[in-house]
């Protein structure tokens, strides 16, 4: 599966590495595999980690089905306030994760998106 999930115990952050190619179902069912996580912090930090992707086989019509879907809103309604780091590093990977941001931003959800897994780590360190 070329989606990872780890609790970062330090920091509390949950860690999802995307890496090879992702196709529009790796990205479509992320969330419900997030919320499969054990001892899913409340609340809930994900630093959304692209830089080992290869490929993507998703586009606009993906990021806002998952960004505009009030079941995951729903879903992580236990968890709020939910705040999302993503570090992108190739300009379509960071192109569809600032999409990703306004819709998401627009459903009440704290998104950056970073081009460095640090600057990620602080947005998720501010209250």
């Amino acid at each position: 599966m070329p989606v990872d999930f780890r609790l970062d115990e330090t920091s509390g952050v949950v860690i999802t590495r995307f890496h090879g190619a992702i196709t529009a179902d790796d990205f479509l069912h992320q969330p419900q595999r997030l919320l499969s996580v054990p001892n899913l912090p409340r609340p809930l930090r994900q630093l959304i980690d692209g830089r080992e992707i290869e490929s993507m086989a998703f586009g606009v019509e993906e990021v806002s089905s998952v960004a505009l879907d009030p079941r995951q809103v729903e879903a992580f309604a236990d968890y709020e306030p939910v705040r999302v780091a993503i570090v992108a590093v190739s300009p379509v990977s960071y192109g569809l994760a600032r999409m990703f941001q306004g819709f998401a931003e627009h459903m009440g959800l704290a998104v950056a998106v970073c081009r460095e897994e640090s600057e990620g780590m602080a947005f998720l360190a501010q209250d």
